[in-house]
């Protein structure tokens, strides 16, 4: 009788692999342009990298800025996108109901009558 070495456990997880389906794979075209321009630049990036590890970190600091340094001033704000749609198409509405308003010179009332009327 053969003895095995391996546990159930072992046993039960080189079957799970064996039985789990493989994601497609996909051969790439190695002589499309994004490749070719991607092989360039990996390198450069690779360089750059190398360049920035021996200069002091207070130099490389990007967030430090002196007076006359020349800079690109970055504004980002984190917010839920989903919940800015739906703030914009409110007030998009709310000013669109305005401006009708006002090009028709009528009052509130009067309006929901031509409204009616139409």
């Amino acid at each position: 009788a053969v003895v095995s070495t391996q546990s159930t456990g072992e046993r039960a997880v080189i079957r799970l692999l064996a039985e789990t389906e493989r994601p497609p794979t996909y051969k790439i075209d190695t002589a499309a342009p994004l490749i070719s321009k991607l092989e360039a630049f990996l390198p450069q990036l690779r360089a750059a990298n190398d360049a920035l590890e021996g200069v002091a970190e207070s130099e490389r600091n990007i967030e430090l800025v002196e007076e006359g340094m020349r800079h690109i001033e970055m504004n980002v704000a984190i917010c839920d996108a989903e919940n800015m749609r739906e703030d914009a198409e409110i007030e998009a509405g709310e000013s669109s109901e305005e401006e009708e308003e006002e090009d028709s010179g009528l009052g509130e009332e009067e309006d929901e009558n031509m409204e009616i009327a139409r």
